[in-house]
C-alpha cells in the first residue's frame, strides 16, 4: 500500500497510527515532495468530484484562490495542477492495488473497507468461535436444568404447583 501524507498533518498521523494498529504494512510518501500522480488522481476522481480532491482548507488553495479558478477550470487542469503541488491535493491518500482512499475519517474510512477483505477471514472464524462457544453454553445449561426443567426466567404460571407431575414430595409433620 502507498500512503500520500504530511508529517506535520493531524489527519495523516490519525491515519497513520490507525494502519500501525492494524499492522498493515505500507509506504509512506510525502505528498508535499511527491505528489500522487494524474493516473491515481483520475482514478480518485471517479468515486468523488473535483472539489473533493482539493485541501480547502489549505494555506496554498485559499492563497491562490483556486475556489474561483476551479469554476473555469477544465477536469485535466485541475488533475494537472493537483499532481504539480502536493499542497494542494485532500491528503493523506491510500493506494492499495485499485482501490483508492482521499482523507480519512476513521468512522467512515475506506480504509477500514480496503483492510475488511483482509480480516475477513479473521472475523468469521472469531465468529464462527463465538456462536460455537454460546452454543455449548446453551447445551451446558439445559443438561444443568435437567429435562422438563422450565427456561431460565420463565415464572410459574397461577395456580401451577412447585412440583410437576409425578409424585407429591414428602412432607414431615413437625412435632
Amino acid at each position: 500500500m502507498k500512503f500520500y501524507g504530511y508529517n506535520k498533518c493531524g489527519t495523516c498521523r490519525k491515519a497513520q497510527k490507525f494502519l500501525d494498529g492494524k499492522k498493515v504494512k505500507y509506504q509512506s510518501i510525502d505528498i508535499t515532495e511527491t505528489p500522487p500522480p494524474k493516473t491515481v488522481l483520475k482514478k480518485a476522481l471517479k468515486s468523488r468530484e473535483l472539489k473533493k480532491l482539493f485541501n480547502t482548507s489549505g494555506v496554498q488553495y485559499k492563497a491562490l484562490n483556486i475556489k474561483d479558478k476551479l469554476k473555469s477550470m477544465t477536469e485535466a487542469q485541475a488533475l494537472d495542477l493537483l499532481a504539480s503541488n502536493g499542497r494542494l491535493v485532500k491528503r493523506p491518500i491510500a493506494v492499495d492495488g485499485d482501490r483508492i482512499t482521499v482523507g480519512f475519517d476513521e468512522d467512515e474510512s475506506v480504509l477500514k473497507k480496503a483492510l475488511k477483505s483482509r480480516e475477513l477471514k479473521k472475523t468469521v472464524q472469531h465468529q464462527r468461535r463465538a456462536v460455537q462457544g454460546t452454543q455449548y453454553q446453551r447445551q451446558a445449561a439445559e443438561d444443568d436444568r435437567g429435562a422438563g426443567a422450565r427456561p431460565a426466567g420463565v415464572q410459574r404460571a397461577a395456580g401451577e404447583t412447585s412440583y410437576s407431575g409425578g409424585r407429591r414430595p414428602h412432607h414431615r409433620r413437625v412435632r
